[in-house]
């Protein structure tokens, strides 16, 4: 009878729940304006759509060069009003300057209550133009400058959301600014509200006289010598897959075009100097190749003289192609004429939005609201914690359109405005073909809009295909991140009068043939694995597997930063040169030493490396050289211990990076939470979260039982390092609340952080800080909804609280090989260890790949030279002063092994916690015995 009930039951739902749908689509479709209630921008413009003034209004606020302040100010004539800051940049960490804005006391909007004004940097100063050559005549990437001169720039929207200025209501009478600094510095010289003038079509434009003079004249402009930038990020690249890229050479180096995978980001902005011999109209041609957006476009906003000349040059698209081709804007297939009066000019090219600006806001929106109820309804099913623990009830009928008021009108709505966001993006770029095959850039959204319908009709789906549903909301979410990215690699531009054909790209296939015969002749003679030129100096090998760790990438550009600050701040000081190789790993530099083959000295090479290499004696203890003692003042105070083998010091730290609490600040809120202290107030935050049915997350690292275990004050080994402590009831203690953890209070083994604290299902995770680079790169949405703090503590018997942790790292080594040049070796390894080296290294990792590649560097005031936000670096320092590194011994690859296994043997079968870890500690020390009689060492 129980079952009849609800298959009747369920019946009726899908009738109800049908005609709803139908109800709520055709309301949506039929009143709704895209985003119209979603953003408080559109809003505020509606709130004001009758206001207006005199044209040519404006009201200037001499603000006297302060760095942030409040002003009063009279406006004459009530009003819309664009906002325009005059600035000059302060010596910072070169973030772009970021502002809290203020009117009459409150922010105006939620698109402009934070506002970023960008630094200005031009390329380092080379030879005819364009950059300096090493020895072998290859080009070196020049070094971005910044200057700080005068700047005037409007404001918009730092959200990304909208393209062009914001707009400000200011009615008649008095009113108060304020600009409050947020991040970075910046001398405020005058701010002035303006009513610009609009931008007319490009027919209006036409339809102005002027006298052309203009005639056979054309002129390219390598884009790589830009006059002036907005990001430091946006230096020259090279590509040498042509020969037509100008400039090319079949074997050198040349940094010939500029963009590829860094000019992606709406608001970048490269501005050159251009002349022209007589008034009249120009046309502009671009070479350009755009591969990061398949069958889309890229959008670039053209600036002449600081103005946009008509609307349709602020919307100039770049299709994706594989291939490079010659793009020229214009209009039923003639070039844009744009008027030049005779003499210089400048030229800004802008990545912008463009068309695809509503689509984007409207999907980040939904997108928001989709992971809000994806969080309503997890608090009723639960949620996989991981693969080997499924908690979902599949068999059970939850009843979710009754337990989560809304739900369903909810997702009729979303699917309804994700029909609308399908069909804009479709009049953008045309449907290709069916959604089904994917030919659709909507087809993300168009296939998350049918599973939002198929659980409006039937809401018992909707537990089963949770997963699915999680995963579309990911997969929308990093949609519209690939959509808001505006990749272009631009190679030259030209300026051309109109009576002329424009330029061609067209590559002669013989010329391209001796090309490539000749790159591969080339071939043969080159060493791939030398960085820069050879010759007399010491050899130095980098592990290109380590180089990359912690950070977003790594390869021959970081390698290509270290050979170039050797060649310009190191060689001259000191007159030692420096030849620099890359190697796979640091167990290829070991296998080299151990067969003689090795260099002079290594870096970045993995944490247990030194000691492997010191009680094989093929490394050199560096605790002896002149300078030593003054060094170990520039880290922490136990970055050295990994490092130490039998009283001596074998190697210099070049990075740390521990574990901090990240939390997201938004769900805390509504949760009444705050970052947990202490573990007591962790596991409460903990049993909080799983009553939401929401999760926390520590990974399965040995590390966390050495934090454990360090907040006890135990280390690893006794004393003598002749053992392990984990016999003691402290290790114990220590074990059985790292299991626990897992076994207790079902935390998940395996998890992906960046996506389950995107979506807020997990927000509350213990890893490494280094991940903040990820989020802050490709997580922007979730800009001032996360933060992170130190992990919690336990209480000492001393009423004082100890978060000791341990860290992650890589050292440099002197290998032992050519006595002679030992003291030339120590010098290069303190000098790359110091401030200056270590800082300028991390800042020019930051200009090649952005934040996502910020460095953790183990020199303590190298470290407060990086871009790192105030309350972000007092966070890490807070935690970092409690770090606390343990030694490397013979065997202790053997201790990761068997901790690893009793830790499974607990929580995968729930072994007796005591008996496990003295069966695998006896394992261990038999080990620890073994190797080091091997290596002749006592045993006690």
């Amino acid at each position: 009878m129980w079952l009849k009930t609800k298959k009747e039951g369920k019946h009726v739902r899908k009738i109800l729940f049908a005609v709803t749908t139908l109800t709520i689509v055709w309301l949506c479709l039929g009143t709704r304006v895209l985003g119209a209630a979603d953003t408080s921008y559109e809003q505020y413009l509606r709130g004001h759509n009758n206001a207006g003034s005199e044209a040519g209004s404006e009201v200037v606020i001499d603000t006297g060069g302060l760095t942030g302040g409040s002003w009063e100010f009279a406006v004459s004539q009530t009003g819309m009003y664009n906002m325009e800051v005059t600035y000059r940049a302060r010596p910072g960490k070169a973030n772009d300057i970021e502002f809290r804005l203020l009117l009459d006391g409150e922010p105006p909007y939620k698109n402009a209550e934070m506002f970023t004004l960008p630094r200005v940097w031009v390329n380092e100063a080379g030879e005819n133009g364009r950059f300096r050559l090493d020895a072998a005549g290859n080009e070196i990437r020049p070094r971005q400058i910044e200057l700080f001169q005068r700047q005037t720039r409007v404001i918009t929207d730092a959200l990304g959301q909208y393209s062009g200025s914001l707009l400000f209501f200011l009615d008649q009478g008095q009113h108060t600014l304020a600009l409050v600094p947020q991040l970075e510095e910046a001398e405020i010289l005058t701010v002035r509200f303006f009513q610009g003038e609009p931008v007319p079509s490009y027919e209006e434009y036409l339809a102005a006289e002027h006298t052309d003079g203009a005639e056979g004249f054309m002129k390219i402009y390598e884009a790589e010598t830009a006059s002036l930038k907005n990001t430091n990020l946006l230096f020259p690249t090279q590509d040498k897959s042509r020969e037509s890229v100008s400039p090319s050479h079949y074997r050198l180096v040349r940094y010939n075009t500029v963009g590829r995978d860094t000019w992606n980001k709406a608001g970048q902005a490269l501005t050159y100097n251009i002349t022209v011999p007589r008034p009249g109209y120009y046309s502009l041609a671009f070479k350009a190749k755009q591969t990061g957006k398949r069958g889309m476009f890229s959008t670039r906003a053209v600036y002449v003289d600081g103005k946009v000349p008509f609307a349709e040059l602020g919307n100039v698209r770049f299709r994706n192609d594989a291939s490079w081709y010659v793009e020229t804007p214009g209009m039923g297939g003639e070039p844009y004429k744009i008027y030049l009066e005779a003499g210089e000019h400048t030229v800004t090219f802008e990545a912008v939005l463009g068309g695809e600006a509503p689509v984007l806001r409207e999907a980040e929106a939904l997108v928001a609201e989709m992971n809000e109820w994806y969080r309503k309804i997890i608090v009723i099913t639960g949620s996989n914690a991981d693969s080997s623990r499924i908690t979902i009830d599949l068999n059970r009928d939850f009843l979710l359109d009754q337990h989560v008021p809304g739900l369903m009108e909810g997702f009729a709505s979303i699917a309804a405005r994700l029909d609308e966001c399908v069909r804009m993006t479709e009049e953008i770029y045309g449907r290709l073909g069916p959604p089904s095959a994917g030919g659709s850039a909507g087809t993300v959204m168009a296939e998350l809009a049918q599973q939002l319908r198929v659980f409006v009709v039937d809401p018992d789906k909707i537990p089963t295909r949770l997963e699915n549903f999680y995963g579309s909301i990911s997969s929308m979410a990093t949609w519209v991140l690939e959509m808001r990215a505006q990749p272009l690699e631009m190679d030259w531009f030209a300026v051309f009068s109109t009576d002329i054909l424009g330029p061609s790209s067209a590559d002669g296939f013989f010329r391209q043939l001796v090309y490539r015969l000749k790159m591969f002749a080339a071939s043969f003679s080159d060493n791939y694995n030398a960085v820069g030129a050879g010759g007399e100096g010491i050899e130095v090998w980098i592990s290109l597997q380590d180089l990359g760790s912690g950070t977003a990438a790594s390869g021959r550009d970081q390698a290509n930063v270290i050979k170039r600050m050797t060649d310009d701040l190191f060689t001259p000081k000191t007159g030692i040169n420096v030849n620099v190789s890359l190697v796979n790993s640091s167990a290829v530099l070991v296998q080299a030493v151990l067969a003689g083959r090795g260099p002079d000295a290594a870096l970045v090479v993995s944490k247990d490396t030194p000691v492997n290499l010191a009680m094989r004696g093929a490394c050199v203890p560096l605790d002896g050289f002149e300078g030593f003692e003054e060094l170990t003042s520039w880290f922490m105070p136990t970055a050295f211990v990994p490092y130490q083998f039998e009283g001596a010091v074998y190697a210099l730290p070049e990075t740390q990076s521990f574990d901090m609490l990240f939390y997201r600040k938004d769900v805390f809120s509504e949760l009444g939470l705050t970052p947990p202290r202490t573990w007591e107030e962790f596991y409460y935050v903990v049993s909080v979260l799983q009553q939401n049915n929401l999760l926390a997350g520590i990974p399965e690292s040995q590390r966390t039982f050495e934090a454990l275990l360090c907040q006890r004050g135990t280390m690893l080994y006794e004393d003598g390092l002749l053992r392990t402590t984990f016999d003691t009831p402290e290790a114990l203690a220590a074990f059985e609340q790292w299991t626990g953890l897992y076994a207790k209070y079902s935390l998940p083994l395996v998890f992906d952080f960046f996506n389950r604290f995107r979506s807020g299902e997990m927000p509350m995770a213990i890893v490494p800080y280094t991940q903040c680079n990820y989020l802050a790169a490709a997580a922007p949405e979730l800009k001032g909804l996360w933060d992170f703090a130190p992990i919690p503590g336990s209480a000492l018997p001393d009423g004082t609280l100890s978060r000791a942790e341990t860290a992650q790292g890589s050292a440099c080594v002197m290998i032992k090989k050519d006595s002679a040049r030992y003291g030339d070796v120590f010098t290069f390894l303190s000098w790359w260890v110091s401030a200056e080296a270590q800082a300028q290294f991390g800042s020019e990792l930051e200009n090649i790949m952005g934040a996502a590649a910020r460095y953790p560097t183990a020199n303590v005031e190298a470290f407060g030279r990086l871009p790192w936000p105030r309350s972000q670096a007092d966070a890490l320092m807070a935690q970092w002063s409690e770090v606390v590194e343990m030694p490397q011994i013979p065997g202790s690859y053997y201790i990761g092994r068997n901790i690893s296994f009793a830790f499974r043997s607990v929580v995968y079968s729930f072994a007796n916690e005591r008996e496990t870890l003295y069966k695998y500690n006896k394992e261990i020390n038999k080990e620890i015995a073994r190797k080091r009689r091997e290596f002749g060492l006592p045993t006690g």
